[in-house]
């Protein structure tokens, strides 16, 4: 498995715990003719190329960063409807 498929796995997984809808570009089909995939939510866009990662236009370091900026900038609106839907009233 490349950097960039274990990166977008770890994205995803982390999306998924959050509670975020998301949508992924690019496959190991796709990647053998350029390493790059795309990952977009509701307000943001997640690029990848190679082990390279920024989100809306702005490069982090690490797959944490990358889902902090995602939290701050789709707020937790996600997770406060996720939790109600499961009987939950505190986060």
């Amino acid at each position: 498995m490349t950097k960039l498929e274990k990166n977008i796995k770890a994205i995803s997984r982390k999306l998924e715990i959050y509670g975020y809808k998301y949508e992924v570009f690019g496959d190991k089909y796709t990647f053998a003719y350029a390493p790059t995939a795309a990952i977009l939510t509701e307000n943001c866009t997640i690029d990848l190329y190679k082990d390279k990662i920024s989100v809306n236009g702005t490069k982090v370091e690490s797959v944490e960063e990358a889902i902090d900026i995602v939290i701050e900038i789709e707020g937790v609106d996600a997770l406060i409807s996720d939790f109600s839907k499961m009987g939950k009233t505190q986060i």
